[in-house]
């Protein structure tokens, strides 16, 4: 877990520091730290900050007292702070802490004209859910048919026919499907699906049956580890009106396509710090209105700034589409993506037959190496 920024104020000069510097570059305003005055009294007074505002003829001066407390403050500060503007005939008073105030401070303040700040650390809404920090899984899927055995024919010979049957079943990166792989009506020759876009259907339903079952963590949760299975898919084309080819060498009768999907896993962690590059990220809450402001300082900055707070949180059922820390997210990759190198066996699953023209999906147990047969 983060450290806090609040921590980050060690002391009363600390936090005396961080509210002078919240003001330190408002053009309008003089701010002193640390100032020790006379008033009418004849009394000495103390100031943690003071900010002088010059309009015209008009000086208005504010007060600021700051308490880096372990306990909340209460009506007596709030009485000492009043017969300082007094005495000094200062303008307006302000109270920062990072504690809170005690129950009736808040009126009491302001019936003297006094202002509350509470400073704090940015809550998870704050920094925007999930929170200051982010963290997840991923486990990111490549899915590669190998072992691909057209189950064909030669319907009609051309001149220079092969001795056997060879198809180019790679898939490009651009997506560009090869125009000799679109199957074609045994009827009239009409163009249908192409036999690479019915490899990767199968592919995307291959993975859609797997990954609702790998829904946890394995390995332990450990960050690089991997998990590989190998799916026995037929295309079954025997029913289908477009299952012929056109090749150079003559016409090609498509009846079944077998082929294993090695599916890889790799198992990630994610872990962000929207903290990391600030020194400073605080809170800055008027406690009487309630109106917020965060006050930062990047680390390659020396200039601290300040923004509204917008009070637009994520409430009720949007909530439930916000990323949770710890939460498992799938990935799958893009059908060109090629398996890397495996450490030990996949695990061989059920196999899926997969049959046109009715885009029919079933789960079976594979057929043996003998029955699948080749060309």
């Amino acid at each position: 877990m983060a450290n806090a920024f609040i921590d980050r104020l060690v002391d009363w000069r600390d936090f005396e520091r961080f509210v002078h510097d919240m003001y330190a570059d408002d053009g309008d305003l003089v701010v002193e730290h640390n100032v020790t005055e006379v008033g009418k009294s004849g009394a000495r007074r103390q100031i943690d900050v003071k900010f002088t505002h010059k309009v015209r003829s008009h000086t208005y001066v504010t007060l600021v007292e700051c308490k880096r407390w372990k306990s909340k403050v209460g009506r007596d500060r709030i009485d000492v702070l009043a017969a300082s503007i007094e005495d000094l005939n200062a303008s307006k008073g302000v109270i920062f802490t990072t504690r809170g105030f005690e129950e009736g401070a808040e009126a009491y303040a302001k019936s003297k004209g006094i202002d509350l700040f509470l400073v704090r650390d940015l809550t998870d809404e704050e920094w925007g859910l999930p929170g200051r920090v982010v963290w997840f899984y991923m486990h990111t899927y490549a899915a590669e048919a190998r072992n691909i055995n057209p189950v064909a024919k030669l319907a009609a010979i051309g001149p220079n026919p092969p001795t056997s049957i060879s198809l180019n079943m790679k898939l490009s990166r651009d997506g560009q499907l090869d125009e000799s792989l679109t199957l074609r009506s045994l009827e009239d020759g009409s163009a249908g699906p192409n036999l690479l876009s019915l490899i990767v259907e199968a592919r995307d339903r291959a993975l859609k049956r797997l990954s609702p079952s790998i829904n946890k963590l394995f390995s332990e949760g450990a960050d690089g580890a991997t998990q590989a299975f190998l799916i026995p898919i037929d295309l079954d084309l025997t029913n289908s009106p477009h299952r012929q080819l056109v090749q150079p060498y003559g016409l090609v009768l498509i009846e079944r396509l077998t082929m294993d999907l090695l599916v890889s896993i790799l198992q990630t962690r994610f872990e962000m710090d929207r903290g990391k590059g600030f020194n400073i990220a605080l809170a800055v809450e008027n406690y009487v209105t309630r109106e917020r402001s965060v006050v930062a300082q990047r680390r390659d900055s020396a200039k601290v700034a300040v923004a509204d707070l917008r009070n637009d949180g994520v409430t009720g059922e949007d909530r439930d589409d916000v990323l949770e820390n710890g939460q498992l997210l799938q990935i799958f990759t893009e059908p060109w993506v090629q398996v890397g190198e495996l450490e030990g066996e996949p695990q061989r699953t059920l196999g899926l037959r997969f049959t046109l023209p009715d885009r029919e999906t079933q789960v079976e147990q594979p057929e043996s190496e003998s029955e699948a047969g080749g060309a």
